[in-house]
């Protein structure tokens, strides 16, 4: 399970991370490549000889791997040796019979240990991708003097064995990509040589190893993330000065992060989103010069991005998401030259977006989605020939439609002039009196494509190439909101973060009444940070009919699906749900929000808990209705700027819409965490 959810994670991190993991193992594997190719004609030791061939046929390992008439020091795949004797062990990508169901995997991950005892002068073992499928033996402290162990993904399970902390003089050690449990405080403690640690991607929980970090001086790279860790970040880290890796996304760290203690003068690499820090970010971050990756996303910070940022000048990476971040931007993030990708969304961030970081040479990827920026976008700066990615979507900017930025979603419920999908007039002219502008609109330029010509633009300009492309859009979308809704009803026991409170987007200012207990106006509270637009039940009552039958669209086991339209002509899909019976549902889609957010998944707009006995959920409604609806019927239907087909379907269109869908699903189960399958429960 574990595995499954950080594969992905894995396949995105930054490429030094690699390089850093074989530069420590050159180090620790290869700094004895005199002496062993030296002394590789020298005979191996007849006992050890012996174990090899036992540990061959225990691994079952296939085909001519490890002949016996061949010297192994000089031969075979795997072996390292010094003076005849095997001091390193390597199974990694070596070809070997699969442990089926009636196998004990436990048992042979034993007998292998109990094999490897047996060489005196074996100084690493590596195992990575050789999957055991069983837990780790207590005979494993017989392996006392191993200077590097890597057993990353093989399928292990359970905790750690008593005899582990026997393992002290490990300098290298990956657990990665398995499923272990249980604390590791009591095992690592006395490992004061490591250099390398990574147990990402499993199920450990209790604090962090505390005395680890406070007298292991020389640890250069730390990798904790997507497990159960609790506690803070104590401020002692501040001693590894050695260190240049750290990552502690995924868990459940409480507190601040302590950048006065934290003089990291070699991080690289900082990633503790995901959890639950709070409090401002420093001015002390400017410290960590060295740094190229920062990720802080999905936390609960508060306060502005500090200006002292542009101290980092290596800084290539930055993420913010989904915190609770105010204020402009820092003019001072445009000498950030190195910059290649700045993702700020769903924050409260305000104000112009300053015209020069668009101007950044190497950056490639911008995201400013759900936030409250305003003004005009300058566009004279943008450069779309090196932009890759970039989203907008969801502020208050105005102006004409800037063509140059494509497809519509990435741009939507902003306020500029004559483009579709954007907050309404009153919205717009709300927004600007709050912060004490004047807006009014104001008839497009001549010339420019707005107006009546901004759809034929959509679909003859860019889309030139795929003119199918919003149909199958709104039909995949259409189709992933089917099996959103089953997703949302998985077990799933993450804990709350929430992303924030947007109080001014659509610029609905509905107010929740006076109805419902107190219970109710707590989760008003905790859920209003992620969530959006608060609705009234009167609102929504209008918008449905009612909640008409007529205006139903589904009664599912989750609640029931009713299509509405708002006063301002906003079409929606409001789910209901009699808390009486199914309250833990609601509470558990509630939760998922945090975590779920894709293109391809339908966009929550609000909610209502006005009402003791029944909650509700405002969808974004997605024309052209389900994904069967698509593919069976005949007619052909119209529905705003959507064709929705009602004929037969090409199978080239079948297949893009397959895609769409692949998409979300693929998003849900792999790249949540934990990921999201319908009636499974993945903690």
């Amino acid at each position: 399970m574990a595995f499954g959810r950080c594969f992905r994670s894995f396949e995105r991190m930054d490429i030094s991370i690699s390089n850093t993991r074989l530069l420590l193992w050159l180090f620790l594997i290869l700094s004895r490549s005199e002496s062993v190719y030296a002394n590789s004609i020298v005979d191996i030791d007849a006992h050890e000889m012996q174990s090899l061939l036992t540990l061959k046929e225990i691994l079952q390992l296939q085909g001519d791997i490890w002949q016996e008439n061949r010297n192994p020091c000089s031969s075979w795949l795997g072996i390292a040796c010094e003076d005849g004797h095997v001091v390193s062990v390597s199974l990694f990508s070596m070809k070997y019979q699969a442990v089926g169901p009636s196998q004990n995997g436990s048992l042979m991950l034993e007998k292998a240990v109990q094999t490897l005892s047996t060489m005196s002068f074996l100084r690493s073992f590596n195992a990575t991708g050789f999957e055991f499928r069983g837990q780790l033996p207590d005979s494993l402290g017989k392996l006392g003097k191993l200077n590097a162990l890597d057993l990353t993904g093989t399928a292990l399970y359970g905790s750690l064995p008593a005899s582990f902390k026997l393992l002290s003089r490990l300098n290298f050690l990956s657990l990665a990509k398995n499923n272990l449990t249980g604390s590791i405080s009591p095992f690592v403690e006395g490992f004061y040589n490591l250099q390398y640690i990574d147990l990402s991607c499993n199920s450990f929980t209790s604090l962090l190893p505390f005395t680890l970090f406070f007298k292991a001086s020389q640890l250069m790279y730390v990798d904790l993330s997507h497990n159960g860790f609790e506690g803070v970040i104590p401020p002692f880290m501040g001693n590894l000065v050695n260190l240049r890796h750290l990552a502690l996304g995924h868990n459940f760290l409480q507190g601040s992060l302590p950048l006065n203690h934290l003089k990291w003068p070699h991080l690289e690499y900082l990633d503790i989103s995901n959890n639950n820090l709070q409090g401002p970010i420093a001015d002390s971050i400017s410290q960590l010069k060295s740094l190229s990756y920062l990720n802080l996303a999905h936390n609960y910070f508060t306060g502005s991005i500090p200006s002292a940022i542009s101290s980092c000048t290596k800084l290539q990476t930055l993420i913010l998401d989904r915190n609770l971040l105010t204020d402009k931007l820092p003019l001072s993030m445009i000498t950030l030259k190195n910059l290649v990708v700045l993702s700020l969304s769903s924050n409260n961030l305000s104000g112009r977006i300053p015209s020069k970081i668009f101007t950044l040479p190497r950056l490639t990827t911008l995201v400013l989605s759900h936030n409250l920026f305003f003004g005009m976008l300058p566009l004279n700066e943008l450069k779309p020939a090196l932009i890759q990615v970039f989203d907008i979507s969801y502020n208050f900017l105005e102006g004409d439609i800037p063509e140059s930025l494509f497809p519509v979603e990435k741009i939507m419920k902003n306020c500029f002039q004559g483009a579709p999908t954007q907050h309404s007039p009153k919205a717009c002219k709300q927004f600007y009196r709050r912060i004490g502008i004047s807006w009014q609109e104001t008839q497009p330029r001549s010339g420019s494509s707005t107006g009546n010509n901004t759809f034929t633009w959509l679909v003859q300009g860019h889309t030139r190439k795929n003119k199918r492309l919003l149909v199958i859009l709104g039909c995949a979308a259409g189709g992933a909101f089917v099996l959103v809704i089953a997703g949302f009803c998985a077990l799933c026991n993450e804990r709350h973060k929430g992303v924030l409170n947007h109080e001014l987007n659509e610029g609905i200012r509905e107010v929740v009444t006076d109805r419902g207990s107190s219970l109710d106006k707590c989760f008003q509270m905790s859920f209003s940070r992620f969530l959006g637009e608060p609705f009234s039940y009167d609102t929504l009552s209008q918008a449905t009919n009612g909640f008409s039958s007529s205006n139903m669209l589904a009664n599912g086991h989750s609640g029931e699906l009713y299509k509405g339209t708002l006063e301002a002509g906003t079409n929606i899909v409001v789910k209901r749900v009699y808390t009486a019976r199914k309250i833990e549902l609601y509470l558990k889609e509630m939760e998922i929000f945090q975590r779920a957010f894709h293109r391809r998944l339908v966009t929550v707009l609000g909610y209502c808990i006005s009402e003791p006995d029944e909650k509700f959920l405002v969808y974004e409604h997605m024309p052209c209705g389900d994904l069967a609806s698509v593919l069976q019927t005949k007619e052909v239907a119209y529905e705003g700027f959507y064709q929705c087909p009602r004929r037969p379907l090409d199978w080239i269109t079948r297949l893009k819409i397959g895609i769409g869908v692949a998409e979300g699903l693929t998003y849900l189960h792999h790249e949540c965490s934990p990921p999201i399958v319908h009636g499974v429960n993945y903690t």
